[in-house]
């Protein structure tokens, strides 16, 4: 009797262990920084559960030219590859870091890449709306770069996260301009 009751015991808890756990196809939210070599294009990319949100974020001087947003589906380590309007990247991302190449519209393909960011940091990729339907992205890293997209890509702001960059549940507060007007939201980790 007593070897029964300490198999069911055994049987139980490697049942409870089991299910647990997550599944090899689950994967946790990542944040990923980096830039495309040779331009001041930097990329942002969200993952999680095999989708990734990847955002590529000119500066100041070519903002309207060099920012696009994409969503893939691909689980870590597989290849993807999409297209918006005349843009095309692929690549692939791992626990790690991502890399791959994007083609800007012009038929050059630029080397990306990008690496993962700690969970309790506040580096990342950051999006938002504000209620005019604007649509905001941010990269936090040692060089934060975002931009303000103002209705279907009408007009592009930079934009400034607040200093010090504090990462709340409303997220983190960025300030930019539309016209002559200074406005501030907080934009919320990027989910794809």
């Amino acid at each position: 009797m007593r070897n029964l009751g300490s198999s069911i015991v055994f049987v139980s808890v490697a049942c409870l262990l089991s299910c647990s756990s997550t599944s090899e196809t689950e994967t946790p939210l990542r944040a990923y920084v980096g830039a495309v070599e040779g331009s001041t294009v930097r990329v942002g990319l969200a993952t999680e559960g095999g989708r990734a949100e990847i955002f590529f974020c000119g500066d100041r001087t070519n903002a309207s030219t060099h920012t696009q947003w994409f969503n893939v589906t691909a689980a870590p380590g597989a290849s993807f590859q999409t297209k918006v309007g005349t843009w095309t990247v692929d690549g692939h991302y791992d626990a790690g870091s991502a890399a791959g190449t994007v083609d800007l519209g012009d038929g050059v393909k630029l080397g990306w890449s990008a690496q993962v960011q700690p969970t309790d940091s506040v580096n990342g990729l950051y999006e938002g709306t504000d209620e005019d339907g604007g649509h905001a992205g941010v990269i936090i890293a040692d060089v934060p770069q975002g931009v303000f997209i103002s209705g279907p890509r009408d007009e592009f702001s930079q934009i400034t996260p607040l200093f010090p960059v504090i990462k709340t549940s409303q997220g983190i507060a960025v300030k930019f301009t539309v016209g002559k007007v200074e406005r501030r939201i907080n934009l919320l980790p990027a989910r794809p």
